[in-house]
């Protein structure tokens, strides 16, 4: 399972809103995570920050069919209202987004016992 470095992990949401007719503007610096990004699409404009990180299997006794991110790097999501905010997980091998609602997880975020950050849950469909 080829696991993608951060900017090879924007470049794909990057490829994603051109693929599905959105012009875009990147607004932070190339290494900043979150990404902040503008986009546009006839007359929808929205400002965005995007959280991403590689989907990986769920670990050593855990459901075969689970999945998950571990969201190292960041203390909290930040979310103000100005902009939407993107939680996202991606893999590689079937090139597939899975996204986390940010207004479940708004508070300090937790730490596992290997890294900081926390684990974002999820069942294969």
């Amino acid at each position: 399972m080829a696991r993608l470095a951060k900017q090879e992990l924007l470049a794909t949401v990057e490829q994603a809103l051109l693929d599905s007719g959105w012009t875009h503007l990147r607004l932070s610096p190339p290494a900043e995570h979150p990404a902040r990004v503008a986009m546009f699409r006839g007359e929808q404009r929205f400002a965005v920050r995007v959280y991403i990180w590689n989907l990986t299997p769920g670990g050593r006794n855990r459901p075969s069919d689970e999945w998950r991110i571990q969201a190292t790097g960041v203390d909290r999501f930040q979310s103000d209202g100005s902009e939407k905010t993107l939680i996202l997980g991606w893999e590689d091998e079937r090139g597939v987004f899975v996204g986390f609602d940010v207004r479940r997880h708004r508070g300090a975020i937790g730490h596992s016992a290997r890294s900081p950050g926390t684990d974002f849950r999820g069942q294969r469909q």
